[in-house]
């Protein structure tokens, strides 16, 4: 049994008094017509207090308010633990969480602790930065976390988790709508609205942070989470190779170095030590384009098989150039274009506002169109509209770009420079972290 509004207890204090003051005022009574006709022979001492029971209509006053004092603290009586209803959990699937089984030893925590307390209808908000936010039910949550740590550097990222929970207001405590985040982000705590559910144990990990490269020099920035005093780093260009060896920043710390490199791009940059993470010891330079390698989804009409041929005859790929999905409906992960043809007449405005974005550059828009399909979750942002509804959209993280239009007619030179402009967008990342292989995070 537990008490839903136990703060009513306090008025049990004033009851107590009262009943000590009725125990101690009551006198016996003896009924004397007149005192001069109450003969005694007793000895009349002085006045005593005694501790007598008040008369019966007193007690029934003071049950009656006793039991109007529990009736305000609301008692209740549960067989099982109070089930949470809503829930908001916050996933950092980075490069960090890699390591051996840290995320699944994390998520194993967090279901274990999280799956006998939910309600069977419970709402779990889970906030993904790299997918957005998703609703979902605790059946379907296991599936939905258990999803593959990345290649990515989410240190910088993973800030937003803060802000995620900080906008839902201050956290009550006790904590009706726990706010959880599966991470190794130690500053994350529970001033800042976020229960931390991290992993056992500590990586041994030195990572490359970031890294620049201009006229032969190259600016790098490394962290340090392991006892490795000292490293070795490669980099490598055009078939020449320099090699620097550098003291480390202390443990749990970063640090910055300027060092001579070849002044060619691609530039592979590479820590030789071995540690947990070898995945953020290999960074790429890349040149602003690389021509992508497109594959082309099942659904799209037989023009769009045609541009992709087209497109590889003009740009050959290479070793280094990354895979573009064209999809007919949105797909996860990064580096996709999703092309919604829908089939409702829509109209440009004649004078529509463009906005500045390499995805519109040397494109004449048609003022009639067909589209109609709604755009999917995720964190997108629209870049044109007709009729009150998206036709065009990108997520910069994520490299995916949504065009949910087409021509009234006829597949225009334009339409296919939209889509040149598309995939040049979504394979085009300037640095990359990783080996070719995990190059698409």
């Amino acid at each position: 049994m537990f008490l839903a509004t136990p703060s009513w207890l306090w008025l049990l204090l004033p009851w107590a008094a009262l009943v000590v003051i009725t125990l101690r005022a009551y006198r016996r009574k003896v009924t004397v017509p007149f005192l001069d006709m109450w003969p005694t022979e007793e000895v009349i001492e002085g006045r005593r207090r005694a501790w007598r029971p008040p008369a019966a209509p007193i007690i029934l006053l003071l049950a009656a308010l006793l039991l109007a004092i529990a009736a305000l603290s609301r008692p209740e009586v549960s067989s099982r633990t109070p089930r949470i209803k809503r829930i908001t959990l916050v996933l950092d699937r980075g490069i960090t969480m890699l390591a051996g089984d840290r995320l699944r030893q994390a998520t194993e925590a967090a279901m274990t602790a999280l799956m006998p307390l939910l309600d069977a209808e419970a709402e779990i908000t889970v906030i993904d930065p790299l997918q957005g936010e998703q609703l979902v039910g605790p059946a379907a949550l296991r599936s939905v976390i258990s999803r593959p740590a990345t290649a990515v550097d989410m240190r910088t990222k993973i800030a937003q988790i803060a802000g995620s929970a900080a906008k839902l207001g201050p956290m009550p405590d006790p904590m009706p709508d726990p706010r959880i985040a599966i991470t190794d982000h130690a500053n994350l705590s529970r001033q800042e609205g976020v229960i931390v559910v991290a992993p056992d144990n500590d990586t041994q990990n030195v990572g490359i942070v970031s890294a620049s490269a201009r006229g032969g020099e190259c600016w790098l920035r490394l962290r340090n989470e392991s006892a490795h005093p000292r490293a070795t780093v490669l980099f490598t260009a055009g078939g020449k190779a320099i090699r620097h060896e550098m003291q480390l920043p202390a443990r749990g710390e970063e640090r910055s170095y300027a060092l001579p490199c070849p002044g060619q791009l691609p530039l592979r940059i590479e820590l030789e030590l071995v540690d947990d993470l070898a995945d953020d010891n290999i960074w790429w330079i890349m040149p602003e384009l690389v021509a992508a390698r497109i594959a082309v989804g099942q659904g799209l009409p037989e023009w769009a098989r045609r541009f992709a041929q087209s497109y590889a005859r003009a740009n050959p790929p290479g070793e280094l150039s990354q895979e573009v999905q064209i999809t007919a409906a949105a797909l996860p992960g990064w580096h996709n274009v999703t092309l919604a043809l829908g089939e409702e007449q829509l109209s440009l405005p004649a004078e529509g506002l463009i906005p500045d974005h390499p995805l519109l550059a040397h494109v004449v828009l048609p003022s009639h169109i067909r589209g109609g399909t709604a755009l999917p979750p995720g964190d997108w942002q629209i870049l044109l509209e007709a009729g009150g509804r998206p036709i065009l959209a990108v997520n910069d993280l994520l490299r995916k770009v949504w065009i949910g239009f087409r021509p009234d007619g006829e597949i225009t030179p334009d339409y296919l420079i939209l889509l040149s402009n598309a995939v040049d967008f979504s394979s085009g990342v300037v640095c990359r972290i990783g080996a070719p292989g995990l190059l698409d995070g």
